[in-house]
């Protein structure tokens, strides 16, 4: 079996047949089909399929699953990493070879452009990947490296964030909370200006604030105006 968990083809030649799993796997497995032959004998039927395979000593679940899953989702990160590249290239107004210069033009943008790809790799939501590509690209247009670590931290900080990250953040900066009469917390528009003086009276440098956008966590599970639920 491959490292990503792929059959390996055997036998004579190294043609015509998929290897078995080894011992570590086969342990693994046994586990596996002891678990689901244990549900099964619980009486729940989501399972019977993966039981009678453990019955029986087959493992067609096991060996679709492998067979199938690693290609597709080789495909999928590739074309996760292309459409950063894309979207990185559009926004620095490059070609392919320029953006390939740029990338690797230091250490500190290959770590920024691996950083990226790895990042596009491991989501399966659009905006994220849009988001790597145009981060990247203005940690390529950086004059120096010592530039590039703005850039850096946003994709690191990037890497772990989803579409229930955003969606909060969104609530956070652009929405307070209101009550409604027997429906409980909505979100509103934050429309009034939230900076604060220095001086009680007033006068002087202004300060942000987050004004009237601070929510609870009793308050945040709500709908947002983008209709994202928490």
């Amino acid at each position: 079996m491959s490292a990503i968990g792929s059959p390996v083809v055997s036998g004579e030649g190294g043609k015509g047949e998929v290897a078995r799993p080894g011992v570590g796997t086969r342990v693994v497995l046994n586990a596996a089909f002891a678990y689901a032959g244990y549900k099964v004998g619980a009486g729940d039927p989501a399972l019977i399929g993966a039981g009678l395979a453990a019955g029986a000593g087959i493992e067609p679940i096991a060996e679709v699953f492998l067979s199938r899953l690693p290609s597709e989702w080789r495909r999928d990160q590739e074309e996760n990493v292309a459409a950063v590249a894309i979207v990185a290239a559009a926004e620095g107004g490059w070609s392919a070879q320029e953006l390939g210069r740029k990338a690797g033009r230091s250490q500190a943008t290959r770590l920024l452009t691996g950083t990226a790809a790895d990042a596009a790799a491991k989501t399966a939501w659009p905006p994220k990947v849009i988001a790597l590509g145009r981060v990247l690209a203005q940690g390529l247009i950086a004059a120096d490296d010592a530039a590039v670590d703005v850039p850096a931290y946003m994709l690191a900080a990037m890497t772990e964030m989803e579409r229930l990250h955003i969606s909060l953040l969104e609530l956070l900066v652009r929405s307070e909370p209101e009550a409604e009469w027997q429906v409980g917390w909505k979100a509103i528009p934050h429309r009034i200006p939230s900076s604060v003086s220095q001086f009680v009276a007033g006068g002087g440098p202004l300060f942000w604030s987050p004004g009237r956008r601070i929510w609870t966590a009793g308050q945040s599970v709500t709908r947002n105006p983008s209709s994202h639920r928490f």
